[in-house]
């Protein structure tokens, strides 16, 4: 009985040491184990104003607000593995990202929520379709016509 006693008090000690070993690799800041880096704030203005916007992501914040220059302004978070696809094509701009795809481990221990914050000049008249799965979406001060959100 003494040696089992033994053996698992050896073994808490070892995750123990372990464990303070990791976190002080990570500069004891557990946002340092997102997989793919740190993640960068990055901005995209859009001068032209599309007939519709369509946001694709997963397990994100995002905010759509009114714009203050009348310009469709798109502020994201991104690193070297979760990244956006911003582009406009007939008329409608498409932002989507490669977060939620399928892969073979899909294990990330991130405790970093990224944001998608999308300024849309207050009195756009377009659609805006939203499609994000495990998501918080807050609409702020906007009037829309058409709006899908899923």
């Amino acid at each position: 009985m003494k040696k089992l006693w033994i053996v698992g008090a050896v073994g808490v000690l070892i995750g123990a040491v372990l464990t303070v070993g990791a976190l002080a690799a990570a500069d004891f800041d557990v946002n340092n184990f997102t997989y793919g880096g740190k993640y960068m704030n990055k901005t995209r203005i859009i001068e032209n104003i599309p007939e519709a916007v369509r946001l694709n992501d997963d397990n994100v914040r995002i905010t759509v607000a009114p714009s203050k220059d009348g310009k469709i302004t798109i502020r994201y978070e991104e690193n070297d593995k979760y990244f956006y696809t911003i582009e406009e094509k007939n008329g409608t701009l498409n932002i989507s990202s490669n977060r939620g795809k399928w892969s073979i481990i899909s294990f990330d221990w991130s405790f970093h929520t990224p944001e998608v914050i999308i300024e849309i000049p207050k009195g756009y008249d377009g659609d805006l379709d939203i499609s994000a799965d495990n998501s918080k979406l807050s609409l702020e001060g906007i009037d829309f016509k058409n709006l899908h959100a899923d």
